[in-house]
């Protein structure tokens, strides 16, 4: 077996937001999908954070973009002005 050893990780970030009814109704039904497909329970905070996980290693045009170091993620800023490493955005 080959380990996988991991990249340091930066600090956890926190992240408001209000979603419209209907997708937080699908995300829900989502949360049970995985459930009953074999997966576990998962609170709706924790499945978010695992989808956008998985959406953003799955996207080639943005591993590209980064390979290319185009996005090293330190000026990145969120709709409020906020930079990337600041808490609360």
């Amino acid at each position: 077996m080959k380990l996988r050893v991991r990249a340091e990780q930066l600090p956890p970030v926190g992240l408001r937001l209000t979603l419209p009814g209907d997708l937080a109704s699908e995300l829900g039904s989502y949360g049970l999908f995985v459930q009953r497909s074999g997966g576990r329970k998962m609170e709706l905070k924790e499945l978010a954070v695992e989808m956008l996980s998985q959406f953003l290693e799955s996207d080639k045009d943005f591993r590209k973009f980064l390979a290319a170091g185009s996005g090293s993620g330190s000026g990145a800023h969120s709709e409020n002005g906020a930079g990337a490493g600041q808490k609360g955005v």
